[in-house]
């Protein structure tokens, strides 16, 4: 897969927001910082400063470093560039996430009064319904999407089953976004019993697929 500047230039502008807005928190920060809020939207745990300012932002770095190189070590790696506008909203989109309550983060603990419950829930519904919608576009690989024993030996298996794991996601990032909305405790079950049901779905779909498929044997 080849890079350039253009490819990551969405995630510097995320880490580089992230550290700015750490530079410019830091010195006025509070030492106890809010780190957690529950359904309610209540602040259910505090951190110190290193916890609650600079380990997203260190995170997020990592998360970067990982999702940069891992395509250098998958055996897969030649699939990569058949997948590459899936794997950018993946890697950028995660980022953008991370930054956003970040930001949201600095805005609390400088005195502003946002609903972190909804907005988080928000965020992270958003992000599995984009992620969804470009899952299907996804190709064989070890690191990303569905990975059964299936999927790996058949390119059938693979499209057929993610094609599935797709609305799956979309389905699981519209339930997160109503838990928000709701406050309602049992929604959190619908997103995990969402999320179960469509990838052992997807799984049978994998496993159906690849048994059909007369390349079945190749490797990726």
């Amino acid at each position: 897969m080849t890079w350039s500047w253009k490819s990551e230039l969405p995630s510097w502008l995320m880490l580089a927001a992230m550290w700015i807005l750490l530079a410019f928190a830091w010195p006025d920060a509070p030492e106890r910082i809010p780190t957690h809020w529950n359904l309610r939207g209540e602040v259910d745990r505090m951190g110190g400063r290193f916890t609650g300012l600079m380990l997203l932002p260190i995170t997020a770095v990592a998360i970067y470093l990982m999702l940069r190189f891992l395509p250098m070590i998958d055996p897969a790696r030649a699939n990569y560039d058949k997948f590459r506008t899936a794997y950018g909203v993946i890697r950028h989109g995660t980022l953008v996430m991370m930054a956003a309550i970040y930001a949201l983060t600095i805005a609390i603990i400088r005195g502003a009064s946002i609903d972190m419950s909804l907005a988080i829930a928000s965020l992270v519904g958003v992000f599995f319904v984009a992620v969804g919608l470009v899952t299907p576009g996804l190709k064989r690989n070890w690191f990303f999407g569905l990975r059964t024993p299936w999927t790996l030996n058949s390119d059938v298996a693979w499209d057929r089953a993610h094609r599935i794991f797709g609305w799956t996601m979309v389905a699981t990032g519209v339930a997160i976004v109503a838990a928000g909305w709701t406050r309602s405790a049992p929604w959190l079950f619908v997103v995990i019993g969402v999320l179960v049901a469509g990838m052992l779905a997807a799984t049978w779909v994998s496993y159906t697929a690849w048994r059909d498929d007369p390349a079945r044997a190749k490797g990726p």
